[in-house]
């Protein structure tokens, strides 16, 4: 399941994996979102989706974000 995902989050589906799957994804699926939140951050940042994640959550989609700067 994992692999796929991997393959296939983007914008469009971002938040709805990661509400899904972000307290025990591995590092790996964490680094893929990571790379996608980067490269996407201003669409997702304004999605009503993202902004109801749990803080915590984005507190840490923004760690995995920050490594791609």
């Amino acid at each position: 399941m994992e692999a796929w995902l991997s393959h296939n989050v983007d914008v469009t589906n971002f938040c709805a994996v990661v509400s899904s799957t972000w307290s025990f994804a591995s590092p790996a699926l964490r680094a893929v979102c990571g790379r996608v939140c980067h490269n996407n951050l201003a669409q997702l940042a304004l999605r009503d989706e993202f902004l109801r994640l749990p803080e915590s959550d984005i507190v840490e989609i923004l760690k995995e974000t920050a490594k791609y700067r």
